[in-house]
C-alpha cells in the first residue's frame, strides 16, 4: 500500500512585523504536508522565507515528482532521505517536510513516540529562541515583554546600526 502524500499551501501570519537590513515582512509562505497510510498521517512542514530560492510553486512542483508514489508502508525515513538527497538537487525546504511527515508517520506506525524513535532523550523545559527584528525602543520593549510573557528564555535582536544604543540601553 502506498503512502498518500497531500499538501496544503498556507503562511505564516507574524504577530508583529519582522524587519531586517534587506526588507520587513509580515508572514513567510509555507506548505504543509501530510502523509497518509492505514489511516494513520505525518505532518511536515516546508517553511519559504523570501530569501531562499524556493516557492510554493517549487515544492508543489517536486512534491508531484513518481518518486513519491512508490513510498510504500515499508518505508524507512532515513533511507527516503537519502535517496531524494542522490536524485534531487536543492529544494531543501521540500525534502525537510517530507522527513517530518515520514519520521511521524513511521512513529505512529510503530506505536512509539518520535523521540523514542529517534532515541532522544525528552526534557520538560527545553530553552528556546525568539528573534525580534529592527524595532524602536518602544516596539523592542513591547515584544520583548510578549517574547518573555510567552515563556522564551533566549533572545536574538535585529539592529541596523541608526539608534542600536537607544534601542538596547537598558537591555545591556
Amino acid at each position: 500500500m502506498p503512502v498518500l502524500f497531500e499538501a496544503f499551501p498556507t503562511q505564516l501570519r507574524f504577530r508583529f512585523p519582522f524587519k531586517v537590513a534587506h526588507g520587513e515582512r509580515t508572514h513567510t509562505d509555507s506548505v504543509m504536508l501530510k502523509a497518509s497510510i492505514g489511516g494513520l498521517s505525518g505532518l511536515g512542514e516546508a517553511t519559504l522565507p523570501p530569501y531562499l530560492p524556493d516557492t510554493v510553486d517549487s515544492v508543489l512542483h517536486f512534491l508531484q515528482h513518481p518518486f513519491f508514489q512508490n513510498i510504500n508502508e515499508d518505508f524507512m525515513p532515513a533511507q527516503v532521505f537519502a535517496d531524494m538527497e542522490k536524485m534531487f538537487n536543492g529544494n531543501m525546504p521540500a525534502k525537510a517536510a517530507v522527513d517530518m511527515a515520514l519520521w511521524q508517520l513511521k512513529a505512529m506506525q510503530e506505536n512509539k513516540s518520535l523521540a523514542e524513535m529517534l532515541g532522544v532523550q525528552v526534557q520538560k523545559d527545553v530553552p528556546h529562541s525568539y528573534t525580534i527584528g529592527i524595532s524602536s525602543k518602544d516596539e523592542m520593549q513591547e515584544r520583548l515583554q510578549f517574547g518573555m510573557e510567552n515563556g522564551f528564555t533566549f533572545f536574538k535582536l535585529k539592529l541596523d546600526g541608526t539608534n542600536d544604543e537607544e534601542v538596547i540601553g537598558n537591555y545591556k
